[in-house]
């Protein structure tokens, strides 16, 4: 453990998400109509949705032009 247990611990959060994450998957598969089709394309809904802002502040954000 190169950060000891403050490491484990400041991953504990992201590790609990990750599980609720993957638990919520199959509920959502069987809330929908046609989970073979509707899955992959929320999937890749929500991450365009996640990764726009990323995009936006890589292209758009004032600072990294500032600091050249």
């Amino acid at each position: 453990m190169p950060f000891g247990w403050y490491g484990v611990w400041a991953a504990l959060p992201f590790g609990m998400w990750l599980f609720l994450a993957v638990e919520g998957v199959p509920l959502a598969a069987e809330e929908a109509k046609d989970p073979a089709r509707d899955m992959p394309k929320g999937i890749i809904a929500a991450m365009l949705f996640c990764c726009s802002p990323r995009c936006w502040s890589w292209c758009c954000w004032p600072v990294p032009r500032a600091l050249k």
